[in-house]
């Protein structure tokens, strides 16, 4: 495996993570938020406890950006490809469901399950290059199916 393929992987890989944290830290938000209105309620604006749960909720709104926007850049990368790329890349990383892919992109794109196969390997090598810097322009040529 090359090391434009394991990076492009890797960087892919990322996407799921940053959902289950966006999700974390939207949980945690919401129970802030909870603790803010009884904290004012009960002790007032002024009391510490409620300036702290505050700041709290400010890092976690700070934290929930940041992981956002590394989603999005993710996202972005991906959307640079060429169609059959970026439709195998999705439905591989972003829509979380790759036991399934290959037999439905072979549906969708009408590609055998090789030539999905060999679309997805390139595509994760040329996620690798972009994430590596040594590809600026991403205009591909399909591999025509044999």
């Amino acid at each position: 495996m090359t090391e434009e393929k394991r990076t492009g992987i890797a960087f892919l890989e990322n996407y799921a993570r940053y959902t289950d944290k966006l999700h974390y830290i939207d949980e945690q938000m919401f129970h802030l938020d909870r603790m803010i209105l009884t904290a004012k309620a009960d002790f007032g604006e002024q009391d510490m406890r409620h300036v702290n749960l505050l700041k709290a909720r400010r890092e976690q709104h700070y934290r929930r950006a940041w992981v956002a926007g590394a989603r999005d850049v993710i996202l972005q990368t991906v959307k640079r490809l060429p169609s059959p790329e970026r439709q195998i890349l999705e439905r591989y990383y972003i829509d979380g469901d790759g036991h399934r892919a290959a037999e439905d992109l072979m549906e969708k794109l009408g590609f055998e399950k090789t030539h999905i196969y060999r679309l997805r390997d390139r595509a994760l090598i040329h996620v690798g290059q972009i994430v590596m810097g040594e590809k600026t322009d991403v205009t591909y040529t399909v591999l025509q199916e044999s």
